[in-house]
């Protein structure tokens, strides 16, 4: 299943954004899928 949002269109391309990511929430209605959120912090060190 891929919704309507643009980035439902490259599933390829969402799934490496997400491994990417330090953290990934999603958000559910039952079983749909109704949002996605990434997060990724920098670590700088000195």
């Amino acid at each position: 299943m891929f919704l309507d949002w643009d980035s439902g269109k490259f599933p390829d391309r969402l799934v490496q954004v997400m491994a990417n990511s330090s953290s990934v929430y999603s958000a559910w209605d039952n079983d749909t899928l109704v949002g996605l959120m990434k997060e990724k912090y920098n670590i700088i060190l000195n």
